[in-house]
């Protein structure tokens, strides 16, 4: 089977090497320049192989298309009078004039990968000018819309998802915070950031040793309720008659307020005590304090 010819400016060269390897890689015999014998004319060696050649691949760059590519696009219209030439481009440039009605494959983000969709393209339309078969319709344009769609949707979900968990939208916090896995890590990581109303680790631990002694249902001082979720105390606007059905129970519901608390917050203290004195008549009314 006849082989590929590489056709490119010297400069060019460290990169179009690892294009020589990505082909060869495929199965594909490639020729170029650096396979020239020494001693022997090279301008002959060239004719010959672009003679020989089912296929010439001709590198577009800064080089190749500038003033000192006048080699290149000698190799490169010899090619397409023989209608095997198949232009690549490795920088943003525009092909040279007489070669723009040729479509060429874009290489200039291609990072070496051998299974990067242009690339494959490229070992498509290399074979079927090898087998004088009708060159394929690129796959590569289509593969790179899509990716670039699902980029963009993945990143409005992204975006909707943390909006959602930062206004605590549909209660989601709670239903993250509160899922049956991987607990209580799930939650104690909850408490930390501050979500959902989740105690963090230090106050969970803290409340587990206080154990089952204290009372039936206990409810710690610092607002937390046994489930590790923070809970209202009779400051904090909580209906009396729930506050009664937990002291049935024999749950501490109110820590104590001190004098100089009460003295320092003034007519918020003041408010505070009332509050509590109201717990208090609640309780004793029930018979439970």
């Amino acid at each position: 089977m006849a082989h590929v010819m590489v056709s490119y400016k010297r400069e060019d060269e460290p990169r179009v090497a690892v294009l020589v390897r990505a082909l060869r890689a495929h199965g594909l015999e490639v020729w170029w320049d650096q396979a020239l014998p020494g001693g022997e004319s090279w301008r002959q060696h060239i004719e010959s192989a672009i003679d020989q050649a089912g296929c010439v691949v001709v590198a577009w760059s800064h080089g190749s298309t500038g003033p000192d590519g006048g080699f290149v696009r000698d190799e490169a219209n010899r090619a397409k009078a023989r209608g095997v030439l198949v232009p690549v481009l490795i920088d943003p440039v525009t092909p040279p004039l007489g070669f723009g009605e040729l479509q060429a494959i874009d290489l200039k983000r291609w990072k070496g990968s051998p299974k990067d969709p242009f690339l494959l393209d490229l070992v498509a339309v290399c074979r079927a000018k090898l087998e004088s078969k009708p060159v394929p319709p690129a796959k590569a344009p289509s593969v790179r819309l899509y990716r670039r769609v699902r980029t963009g949707a993945l990143s409005a979900l992204s975006a909707g998802f943390l909006w959602m968990l930062s206004s605590n939208f549909g209660g989601v916090q709670g239903a993250i915070c509160g899922i049956p896995v991987a607990q209580p890590l799930v939650s104690d990581a909850c408490g930390a950031i501050h979500l959902g109303g989740r105690p963090d680790r230090e106050e969970r631990l803290a409340w587990k040793l206080r154990g089952p002694a204290r009372s039936h249902h206990p409810l710690p001082e610092r607002g937390l309720s046994p489930d590790g979720r923070r809970s209202a105390g009779c400051g904090d606007g909580e209906p009396l008659d729930h506050l009664v059905g937990l002291a049935a129970h024999g749950a501490r519901l109110c820590a104590p307020v001190s004098a100089a608390a009460r003295l320092g917050r003034g007519g918020a203290g003041r408010r505070a005590d009332t509050r509590q004195n109201r717990c208090g008549d609640a309780l004793r009314a029930d018979g439970r304090q």
